[in-house]
């Protein structure tokens, strides 16, 4: 059979179905228990603003004019420090933010889907073995990895969704070191292709 409807809501619902021939005098039957999960759609059509005095604002889709945000990540609880220059979002909306702490050191701060206010991230990547340094660009690719374009080595590295703390990159590009390689912004276009833009050149 068909269960059909519309769901209203994200949420988990359990139900039990019981089926019944037409024997008689006594008709046979089973039962089965399911569980439907109905998932919160992508929060990826949503416009994001990154503040360079440490918040992102979220608009709603076709937002014009002296409109009020959806969201806005800020305040202390945040760690987002003392200047952000990256923004990126996975599809299934979490907002990852890179960024310098108080005391300069490079940052990647992840927080949930729909975050809003003076929030604290769900995670974050940063520490010696990191290599991030001077980081000006963030992307991610399809497969949600994380991607940085780190200026001040004149390298990009990438990270597992799930790396956190002082996580090692699963993998460096590394530059000639004669300032013929300074990455500073990147993106992925639709077929996975990884764009660089230099800030002394082009690539």
């Amino acid at each position: 059979g068909v269960i059909r409807g519309t769901p209203t809501a994200a949420g988990t619902a359990t139900v039990t179905v019981k089926v019944s021939d037409s024997a008689a005098p006594t008709a046979a039957s089973a039962t089965r228990t399911l569980t439907l999960a109905v998932l919160a759609p992508p929060n990826q059509s949503m416009v994001y603003v990154l503040n360079d005095r440490a918040d992102v604002t979220e608009y709603a889709p076709g937002a014009s004019g002296n409109a009020a945000p959806v969201a806005q990540i800020g305040g202390p609880s945040t760690r987002l420090g003392s200047n952000v220059f990256g923004l990126a979002v996975s599809p299934a909306g979490e907002v990852y933010v890179l960024g310098l702490t108080m005391g300069m050191t490079t940052q990647i701060l992840e927080f949930a889907p729909g975050s809003n206010g003076d929030v604290a991230p769900q995670g974050d990547i940063m520490g010696s073995l990191t290599g991030l340094n001077g980081s000006t660009g963030i992307a991610l690719d399809k497969a949600g990895d994380i991607w940085v374009a780190n200026l001040g080595s004149s390298t990009i590295t990438e990270y597992r969704p799930a790396a956190t703390g002082n996580a090692l990159p699963m993998l460096t590009i590394e530059g000639t070191g004669q300032g013929e390689f300074n990455p500073y912004r990147l993106t992925f276009d639709a077929a996975g292709t990884l764009w660089v833009s230099s800030l002394f050149g082009p690539l």
